[in-house]
């Protein structure tokens, strides 16, 4: 059922006599939900066409065909075609709202776009407006003048709740028995439902309790369906697979900044008069572990990760790059609580900064849209940036404001690596005792993350070729052989680390 202020919105618009009013949604169910409410409620005449079942009445007797069947149904006449129903339409007498569904393939057509502007142009007489209902519409520019966007408000959480509800109960008359699971892990289903349209919040719900139980698992298959059904699921990639933040060796400052925002950001409730947690850009030396950090992040806040695909969203037509990034961040609020991770950053949007070009502009286009998003979302999706270059980063992009904060991730101290070794030899199932961990520890300084895992990798896969167990000996081989970044890169990291000394917050 429609809202009340859903209802009293849509009536306040078409009491300006707007000719032709536009609804782009997929629920179509709630939209004639909507009209029907508004038409019983002022007395409209409501009317409905689509090419599958022409135009019909739908509410109110005042309606009156000129030309009607002879069965006297306002329908008999053959109005399938959209030429034939609009004909038909002129000669309706309001007032009347006539709901025009999936017209959107319909409007390239310039005798249909011109047949539209005369009942746009006489609607102020005859009291009869159109609505444009589809998933997805563009307004020829002969029709501007006369049309007004309404927005259908999402599923809301306490709609959601009820579905729900409805669901579980149906799932439990069906089966005989209670639906199992935790309450956080239902709480969490619930936040991933907002902003669905309801048929598609039933299905997704049925989804997973079709087993009886609610999981983690039923979250990720919810998810996924979710991303597919809002579309740019190649622009945004649902990353499914999420490392618990104690897979993360070190960054303590880190993980303490991301603890203390984790409720403000998932109970905004909670933290009355404090702006939202926006997001971090995570800076540092390749390899040291900053996109595991940012998939820890919404695995520590249970929230789904979406990586942004910068190589998607280029393209060779002019302004469909900045389209495609404002749906991928469209995409990315109607997921919302969810993090969104844009993995080295610096190259997606090289060439944005002034005095430099790409050789099209888009670039800069798009820096200028991702920044104006930064600056005006109010919407839970928090931004966890990954950059190696802080040569190539926009300088408006690493600003105050534009983030909550900048970490600098550094080589691992002697500490984390021995958090990094036992990480990843019991992992890969490398025997070691406390004296060998400490010799690893001290063969491992200026290895990054990335070189250590490598080393322990390579171990393992020699000694599986000789068919033996591996050791730590020959772990330390493997580190032997190795020449770090902080070796071949030596310059890059000093010149790295002089900057964040003075512009970013350690990390460690």
């Amino acid at each position: 059922m429609p809202t009340e202020g859903q209802a009293a919105a849509l009536q306040e618009l078409l009491d300006t006599h707007v000719p032709i009013a536009v609804l782009q949604t997929h629920d179509e169910k709630r939209v004639l939900a909507l009209a029907e409410a508004v038409a019983r409620r002022t007395q409209r005449a409501l009317w409905a066409w689509s090419a599958s079942n022409g135009l019909r009445a739908l509410h109110g007797l005042k309606l009156r065909l000129v030309e009607q069947g002879t069965d006297g149904h306002p329908g008999a006449a053959d109005t399938h075609e959209l030429p034939a129903a609009l004909k038909a339409m002129a000669k309706v007498e309001g007032p009347a709202l006539v709901l025009l569904l999936d017209i959107h393939p319909y409007l390239n057509h310039p005798v249909t776009v011109r047949a539209l502007k005369d009942l746009a142009l006489a609607s102020e007489r005859t009291g009869v407006q159109l609505a444009f209902v589809a998933h997805a519409l563009t307004v020829p520019d002969e029709l501007q003048p006369w049309t007004a966007t309404f927005e259908i408000e999402p599923m809301t959480p306490e709609r959601v709740r009820t579905v729900l509800r409805e669901e579980i109960t149906r799932q439990r008359s069906r089966s005989g028995r209670d639906v199992a699971g935790c309450q956080r892990t239902l709480e969490s289903l619930q936040r991933h439902l907002v902003g669905l349209p309801e048929a598609s919040v039933r299905h997704l719900a049925r989804l997973a309790l079709g087993d009886g139980q609610i999981t983690t698992t039923d979250l990720t298959r919810v998810l996924a369906a979710k991303q597919a059904q809002l579309g740019a699921a190649e622009l945004l990639v649902f990353e499914p697979d999420l490392p618990a933040m104690d897979q993360v060796a070190g960054m303590t400052a880190l993980k303490r900044w991301l603890l203390l925002r984790r409720a403000p950001f998932l109970d905004p409730a909670a933290a009355e008069g404090l702006p939202p947690p926006k997001g971090v850009l995570l800076l540092g030396v390749q390899g040291g572990g900053k996109s595991l950090a940012a998939k820890a992040v919404a695995a520590s806040w249970q929230l789904p990760l979406f990586r942004m695909d910068f190589g998607a969203l280029y393209d060779k037509w002019q302004g469909e790059s900045e389209r495609k990034l404002r749906e991928a961040l469209r995409v990315a609020e109607s997921m919302q609580p969810c993090v969104v991770w844009m993995d080295e950053v610096e190259k997606g949007l090289a060439g944005g900064s002034a005095g430099s070009d790409d050789g099209t502009g888009a670039t800069r286009r798009m820096l200028g849209t991702l920044l104006t998003w930064m600056a005006e979302r109010r919407s839970r999706v928090f931004l966890v940036a990954t950059a190696n270059d802080i040569q190539a980063l926009p300088p408006e992009l690493v600003r105050k404001g534009r983030f909550d904060e900048i970490f600098f991730v550094d080589l691992p101290d002697e500490a984390a690596r021995a958090e990094l070794m036992r990480i990843h030899l019991g992992r890969l199932k490398v025997a070691f005792d406390e004296a060998q961990l400490a010799t690893l520890v001290v063969a491992s300084t200026g290895f990054s993350g990335a070189e250590i895992e490598a080393a322990a990798v390579s171990a393992r896969y020699e000694a599986l070729a000789l068919g033996r167990e591996a050791n730590a000996a020959a772990v330390l081989a493997e580190l032997a052989r190795t020449k770090p970044l902080s070796v071949t890169r030596a310059e890059a990291i000093a010149a790295l680390r002089a900057w964040a000394a003075e512009r970013a917050v350690p990390a460690g």
